[in-house]
């Protein structure tokens, strides 16, 4: 199931598909022209609400890393408050998580001189590209015959971050928090939870991974933790693999690179290890049941490049 759903969700929020766009940090957020393109499109984000909502539901986690500022409005419009946009509205901190180059360049206004704002002739309007077509986007009440003056700039400034990071985005992401909320009660618990929390239960822990602990919660078919290949394989874990071919090992393996919230005794299926007695073939994993297939190549070295060769070309993938 989860190999299912992460590839469902993998590619809806695909950047090309056009429903969510990166971030300066790669972070995935809606993409704002999403309106434009699909004039349903709140109910695509509704249908990837619920696609996450069942993976957190099944304790499943998938490599997905959100934007900080579109997690903190899932969570708020989640909880179903009666003042949830208000509670909504951006700060000018988070414009950094956007896009870095336009906070520092919204940040600048502050120290600009009165001659400077007047010299940019700027006022509380935008002039948006929708698709080839300019529209223009009050930031206010006819915001487009006030001038920004030293007066008024914090106002602009928290203005403009609230839309780039909130009303821009409202539909979308109040039809994905509704869709999360339609599979889990999320409105009495997810509340408490800070979007940090929240992608830790989506993805799973950044920190190193933790081998030993791995270790202690794998099973074995065909084998035992004292086969030759196995031990192998956990000497190069341990020893001989860096951070990204552990973790490229895992994706290969399981399709996650993290581990989950509360260690590898947490995943389900059970990581587990089996020989096969072919020799001349490489490695293959089927990740719906996180099973890797080890030939039983007898020494490290040849183990080590078969593995490392089935891990980066993908090769060893198997849907049973």
């Amino acid at each position: 199931m989860r190999e299912f759903l992460a590839l469902v969700l993998s590619a809806a929020f695909d950047p090309q598909r056009g429903f969510y766009s990166q971030a300066s940090s790669g972070a995935l957020y809606p993409n704002p022209l999403s309106a434009a393109i699909n004039s349903e499109f709140t109910s695509h984000y509704f249908f990837h609400g619920r696609l996450l909502g069942k993976l957190l539901f099944e304790r499943l986690l998938i490599d997905l890393p959100l934007a900080p500022f579109f997690l903190r409005r899932v969570i708020i419009y989640a909880s179903g408050a009666r003042d949830a946009q208000q509670r909504a509205a951006a700060s000018l901190d988070e414009l950094e998580e956007l896009d870095a180059e336009l906070y520092r360049n919204v940040l600048a206004l502050s120290s600009a001189s009165a001659e400077d704002l007047e010299a940019m002739e700027l006022d509380f309007s935008l002039t948006e590209d929708r698709l080839g077509r300019s529209e223009t986007v009050e930031l206010k009440p006819d915001g487009s015959s006030v001038q920004v003056t030293p007066d008024n700039v914090t106002e602009y400034q928290l203005l403009l971050a609230d839309y780039r990071l909130h009303r821009q985005t409202a539909a979308q992401t109040q039809a994905f928090a509704q869709g999360l909320v339609s599979v889990i009660p999320c409105s009495d618990w997810l509340a408490f939870f800070s979007h940090n929390e929240l992608q830790l239960l989506i993805s799973g822990s950044d920190s190193p991974i933790d081998v030993l602990d791995l270790r202690r919660h794998t099973q074995y078919q065909n084998c035992s933790a004292e086969s030759d290949t196995v031990a192998a394989f956990w000497r190069l874990m341990l020893d001989d693999f860096d951070e990204r071919q552990r973790r490229a090992v895992l994706r290969f393996v399981t399709s996650l690179t993290r581990a989950p919230l509360y260690g590898w005794q947490e995943l389900q299926p059970a990581f587990t290890l089996a020989l096969v007695p072919e020799t001349d073939r490489l490695p293959t994993a089927s990740t719906c049941i996180n099973l890797l297939k080890l030939p039983d190549y007898g020494d490290m070295d040849t183990l080590k490049q078969k593995l490392m060769l089935a891990v980066e070309s993908n090769s060893g993938f198997e849907l049973s």
